[in-house]
C-alpha cells in the first residue's frame, strides 16, 4: 500500500487501484473517508474534545473513537529527542481497546507512528487505524507539513 498527499486530499492506493481518499478539511474540521469511485462518504473523524469519534456513514450507533494517552517516561524521552510527541493513541468500541498508535523513537529516523490491532479487530477498525496514523504522522510528526496545508486552505477560500 502506499499514500499520495495532496493539499486536497490522501489517496490510499494498493497497487494502482484506489482503495479509499481521505478529504483533508481546513481549520481541523472533520476528515472524511471517501469511497474511491462514487465518492461517497463512509466515515467520518469528528473531534469532540478529549476524543474523536469515528461515524460511519451507515449507522450512527456502529461508532469508535479515538482517545490520546501519555507514553511511559515519555517527558524524559522527549527531552532528550528519542520520541517527537508525548502522546499516544488507542481506538477503541464501547470503551474496550482494540488498536494502538503509537510513535517510534525518532533519534536515527523520520518522525514515524506504528499501528498494531488485535488480532481479532475488524478490517474496517484495522483501516480507520491506518488511517490515524496517517493523519497523526501529518499533524505531529511533521508539523511544518500540516502547517503548509493549512496555509493553502486559508488561500484558496
Amino acid at each position: 500500500m502506499r499514500a499520495t498527499l495532496t493539499p486536497e486530499e490522501i489517496v490510499l492506493m494498493e497497487g494502482a487501484k484506489r482503495v479509499l481518499s481521505v478529504e483533508l478539511n481546513e481549520d481541523d474540521g472533520p476528515a472524511r473517508v471517501r469511497h474511491p469511485l462514487s465518492g461517497l462518504k463512509i466515515y467520518e473523524f469528528i473531534d469532540v474534545g478529549p476524543r474523536v469519534d469515528i461515524h460511519s456513514a451507515g449507522d450512527v450507533l456502529d461508532k469508535c473513537s479515538v482517545t490520546h494517552e501519555q507514553v511511559p517516561c515519555s517527558s524524559l524521552l522527549l527531552m532528550t529527542g528519542c520520541l517527537f510527541t508525548k502522546e499516544e493513541y488507542v481506538i477503541r468500541k464501547e470503551e474496550d481497546p482494540l488498536a494502538r498508535v503509537t510513535p517510534i523513537a525518532s533519534y536515527f529516523q523520520e518522525n514515524h507512528f506504528r499501528a498494531t490491532w488485535l488480532a481479532s479487530t475488524e478490517a474496517d477498525i484495522r483501516l480507520m487505524t491506518v488511517i490515524w496514523a496517517i493523519l497523526a504522522t501529518i499533524r505531529e510528526g511533521f508539523p511544518h507539513l500540516h502547517t503548509i496545508l493549512k496555509e493553502y486552505h486559508s488561500r484558496h477560500i
